[in-house]
């Protein structure tokens, strides 16, 4: 599977048209949906095999004035997930963002501005763990592991 789709079905056997969520992953062999971050609202997870990378959709809502446009600027991808020295950056936009990793117990241990045309944060200092990347400018947040 190479993108993630929504049908939003108005009436019962009867589908709106298909609303394209991400089409920047190939090979998406999982796509998990539930409340990862505990906000009551969900999110969608999608997993590359091929690529190692994970895309996660935070917030997911849906409505028929969304265009996709809209919705692909919010997606960032984070890769490769886990890493050893720099984590890269995917997305449809070109901006500087505000990135901030915390460790797993929140201590903030990187704090950047980061330009997605160079899409790659140094995280070759940090020890072995799970941390929490944020974007500030796109309200999203992610897991990675550092080995």
């Amino acid at each position: 599977m190479d993108a993630i789709t929504w049908y939003d079905q108005s009436v019962p056997g009867e589908f709106n048209p298909e609303v394209l969520i991400d089409n920047s992953q190939d090979n998406i062999n999982q796509i998990t949906i539930n409340d990862f971050d505990g906000d009551g609202d969900l999110d969608i997870a999608s997993i590359s095999q091929g690529q190692n990378a994970l895309n996660w959709f935070e917030n997911l809502t849906y409505s028929a004035a969304l265009s996709n446009t809209e919705f692909e600027k919010r997606n960032i991808v984070i890769y490769p997930n886990p890493t050893t020295n720099k984590l890269f950056f995917k997305g449809n936009f070109n901006e500087t963002l505000t990135v901030t990793v915390y460790d797993i117990l929140g201590k903030m241990v990187i704090n950047s501005t980061v330009n997605l045309s160079n899409n790659e944060l140094d995280v070759s200092r940090l020890n072995k763990g799970v941390y929490i990347i944020s974007f500030k400018d796109f309200n999203s947040t992610f897991k990675f592991i550092k080995e």
